[in-house]
């Protein structure tokens, strides 16, 4: 599509959503009795009207495509195909997580596959310019000629009125002390900032100006005085008590978008009309007061108004107003209000800007096909299928090589490298139901902050190897446990995205020290304490040390953000203490003896369960001050050979009980997988410091069955991550997760009776998902929870597909073909209407924990180009690329399983 053919349709679009919302703006106003509601109303609708031209220009999300106007190609710019961007090295952004719910929320292992693939340029076909470019180039000439004489015409005629009221008020002299004393009556003594004048040239009050107020008054008026000029004066300062002048002129600046909407005249003169009104009721304290009043507005109606400027408040607007305020003031139909209330407000602004977004969302045009201008696709050199990508991807543990990286560890704030940081790398095998180590180096940077990772050929040929860091400094905030599988590093460097683990980024830190001592005030050692700060949405700090012999503790958080400590013995109570931005000394943390609870695990029949990890934790309010962290104040036992289980001591409060497959103890970190016998839903427990022990009975429920398979695209059964299910059992929240066997088989028990049950699926950034409730058409994907509803049978024959996903890597030059940094892409589904838009400032680590929210994502790699994760095979894909100051570009694809396709794509500038 040529840029007049989206000028003009984005006019089109503008023109007629600005009319609709103001129309309906104009019919709402007869519901609203009170003045101050309808200008509330009026403000917000011209408001949410100059949100519409960007969100028509710019909003990356389209809801609705109409494909009033076929796209019409621009001839292209450049025979050539364009380069791709240069590699530039960065950080590769990872996820943390809490060590004290590392069970729980440890990142999916990775597959095991490998991808060989390779890529040559190849130039795309251009299309030839469209006949009707000339008649669109026309009609947005004479658009912009049109705008542009209104916008000529409002600005000489401001510039008249503001040499007019220029002259009025150099010719305007001082007013007597007869008014000045009027004046500050009715102002209560606020009105010395307002420049008050008396003029011969006029004959009805008027005021102007926004910052520095002035108000003329007729000199007849003045001389005259009594009650006519109190009224006067009391009328104009309502208007500047109310700030009218600010809304009148927004209001008047609106009508250079807006000229051409009879519904703006109207509600331009409504807002005149009711600003009166409110002034009008200022004036008037009583009714003999509206009758003098009303005779006043008649007189000044009849006489010959001397200046009406643009951008004024007069007295005296229209006469044809007059009835309307004088009915006001005599009829006094309604007990006027002088403020409008929040509620109302809020409402009109929620409906008015959701339909300048939803306005703003819908496009007259149709969607860029794939021979569209300015792309340059890079093809596959060789046309594998995608069952020999499968094959090929396979890593050959005879031709694995040993790896060498060279790594650093920085400043965040100034890049430079950190001497003397501590860095762990762990070695392990990750799968869903294992976790074994392997082997742990530790490092320390040199002067630049670098230091060198080999991994030895053996656990280079390892399937499932998982590369786990922790980074520390004493003046920094530490990150620990953040790491990537190996097969997925590897995969990754072949798309031009660089190892997570070659540049780690520290932020600066403040220390927080303190002393733990027990009940009796004697100095504990060898005590845990753990804390977390954060220094924003992507990037946490864990810490954790142990009491020295004097009972002391020291731990680094971010600076200029909040923390939390827990203390964490073994005899006595957990503590929890929010120290906000507190650095520096604690207070010293006394121990308390805590309550001990103990109980039984029964199955269904009441009979005791051995060997069942059985776990507390504390249900707190708002104990961590907000932090998006949950809480280390909780307990994990197994169960005996009597199903009988005991944790140690706890603080009072309100706690949730539940056996799970691991314990989560925060003082052992223990990764073994204990297998549940039966179905638990969470108990709930309030202790009390009076009651010191306390004994409690986890009775399992009778349950159903959720049975699913994993399959390739080829029908055969294959393995798969972890699947997620969620509801509620008697108002508790449920989970779990459903872990597919070597064969992809999943057998998950969930109570029977569970409500509100969703389905979450999960892969990695190379697979994608689709899946279907037994034999049928396969769903659209795992783009966000899957509604199971209330389950009170077995679920049987849930099929989901895995898919090897196709990779789109897009890149933006200039005419020129050099490199356009930086570059945005927005994507969708051409059968969905969500849109992902790439977020270049936010690192991986933030999105990959709700990665299965979204079908289609976007990602920025090292080397500055951007690539699609997850991504549906033989799906149409519509990119949008746009970077600032130049014609955004939109392309469609739609690739095969497997494949991975290069797009160049040439932006122009705007002209």
């Amino acid at each position: 599509m040529t840029f007049s053919q989206s000028f003009v349709v984005a006019w089109l679009q503008f023109v007629i959503a600005s009319a609709v919302l103001l129309t309906l703006a104009a019919v709402a106003l007869k519901k609203l009795p009170q003045p101050v509601d309808r200008i509330r109303l009026i403000q917000i609708a011209l408001a949410a009207m100059t949100v519409l031209p960007p969100l028509i220009a710019f909003a990356p999300v389209s809801l609705l495509r109409l494909n009033l106007f076929p796209p019409t190609a621009a001839p292209p710019a450049s025979n050539s195909p364009a380069q791709p961007s240069p590699t530039i090295p960065r950080v590769t952004p990872e996820s943390e997580s809490s060590p004290t719910a590392f069970a729980e929320h440890h990142s999916a292992p990775a597959d095991a596959l490998r991808e060989n693939r390779s890529t040559s340029a190849a130039t795309a076909d251009m299309v030839k310019p469209s006949s009707s470019t000339d008649l669109w180039f026309m009609f947005a000439a004479l658009i912009v000629i049109s705008h542009a004489a209104a916008v000529m015409f409002f600005c000489i005629e401001w510039t008249i009125d503001r040499r007019r009221l220029h002259w009025l008020c150099r010719d305007a002299t001082s007013p007597s002390e007869m008014v000045m004393r009027e004046w500050t009556a009715v102002s209560q003594g606020q009105g010395e900032r307002v420049r008050l004048l008396v003029s011969s040239e006029i004959d009805v009050p008027l005021m102007f100006g926004c910052r520095r107020p002035v108000v003329l008054i007729p000199r007849e008026l003045a001389e005259a005085g009594g009650s006519a000029l109190r009224f006067c004066l009391s009328h104009e300062w309502s208007h500047i008590a109310r700030r009218d002048a600010r809304t009148w002129t927004a209001a008047w600046c609106c009508q250079f978008l807006l000229w051409m909407q009879p519904a703006y005249w109207s509600l331009r003169k409504e807002l005149r009309l009711c600003q009166d009104m409110l002034a009008d009721d200022q004036a008037t304290a009583s009714n003999d007061d509206a009758v003098a009043y009303s005779e006043l507005l008649v007189s000044f109606a009849r006489r010959r108004l001397a200046v009406r400027p643009t951008g004024a408040l007069t007295l005296i607007d229209r006469p044809s107003q007059l009835t309307r305020r004088i009915t006001m003031l005599l009829k006094r139909p309604i007990s006027v209000r002088s403020n409008s209330s929040w509620k109302l407000s809020l409402s009109l602004a929620a409906i008015a800007f959701a339909f300048a977004f939803v306005a703003g969302g819908i496009r007259f045009d149709a969607a860029r096909g794939e021979d569209d201008e300015a792309a340059v696709p890079v093809k596959p050199s060789q046309a594998e299928t995608a069952t020999q990508k499968k094959e090929n991807a396979v890593p050959k543990e005879e031709t694995a090589e040993p790896l060498q990286y060279t790594c650093a560890v920085v400043d965040k704030e100034t890049g430079k490298g950190i001497e003397g940081a501590r860095v762990v790398v762990r070695r392990s095998i990750l799968k869903s139901d294992e976790n074994t180590p392997v082997a742990e180096t530790r490092h320390t940077t040199d002067a630049e902050g670098k230091y060198i990772v080999d991994i030895p050929a053996e656990q280079v040929a390892m399937p499932y190897l998982y590369i786990e860091l922790d980074a520390e400094h004493d003046d920094y905030a530490p990150r620990k446990g953040f790491g990537y599988a190996l097969s997925m590093i590897r995969k990754n460097e072949e798309l031009g995205e660089r190892p997570f683990f070659e540049k780690t980024e520290l932020y600066p830190g403040e220390a927080v020290t303190g002393m733990v001592i027990s009940p009796e005030g004697e100095r504990l050692e060898g005590i845990k304490v753990q804390g977390f700060s954060m220094a924003d949405l992507s990037t946490f700090s864990f810490s954790d040390t142990l009491t020295d012999a004097e009972g002391r503790f020291r731990l680094m958080f971010h600076k200029a953000s909040d923390a939390i400590v827990w203390v964490i013995p073994k005899d006595y109570a957990i503590v929890e203490e929010f120290v906000a931005m507190q650095r520096g000394e604690l207070k010293t943390i006394q121990l308390e003896p805590g309550i001990r609870i103990e109980g039984r695990v029964l199955d269904v029949q009441g009979k005791p369960v051995p060997g069942v990890a059985v776990n507390i934790e504390h249900v707190r309010d708002s104990g961590a001050g907000g932090l998006p962290v949950g809480t280390s104040v909780q307990r994990g036992e197994l169960s005996d050979e009597y199903g009988r289980f005991k944790f140690d001591p706890l603080p009072a409060g309100q706690y949730r009980i539940q056996p799970r497959e691991r314990i989560r103890n925060p003082l052992v970190l223990d990764q073994a997988i204990y297998p549940l016998p039966a179905v638990f839903v969470p108990k709930t427990l309030v202790t009390k410091n009076e009651e010191p022990e306390i004994s409690v009975d986890v009775q399992a429920v009778p349950h159903v069955t959720f049975n699913a398979q994993v399959f390739d695209s080829d029908g055969n059964k294959t393995r798969g991550h972890s699947a997620f299910l969620t509801g509620r059992y008697d108002g508790e929240f449920w989970h779990n997760s459903a872990r597919p066997d070597e064969t992809g088989k999943i057998e998950l028990q969930l109570p029977r009776g569970l409500e509100e049950v969703k389905l979450q699926l999960v892969t990695n950034e190379h697979g994608a998902l689709r899946y279907r409730r037994g034999k049928g058409e396969l769903l659209p994907g795992s783009a966000a929870s899957i509604d199971l509803g209330e389950i009170n049978d077995d679920i049987d024959d849930f099929e989901i597909v895995k898919y090897l996903a196709p990779i789109a890597i897009i890149s933006a030059v200039d005419e020129n073909g050099e490199p356009i940094k930086p570059f945005d892409v927005a994507a969708k589904y051409s059968r969905e209407s969500n849109q992902i838009a790439v977020e270049p400032d936010k690192n991986r680590g933030g999105a990959d924990e709700w990665a299965w929210r979204a079908t289609l994502h976007l990602e920025r790699q090292t080397d500055g180009r951007i690539r699609t994760r997850q991504m549906f095979p033989d799906e149409d894909v519509t990119f949008t690329i746009t970077a600032e100051g130049y014609e955004p570009v939109i392309e469609k694809v739609n690739l095969p399983e497997g494949e991975t396709k290069e797009l160049v794509v040439r932006l122009k500038k705007v002209k």
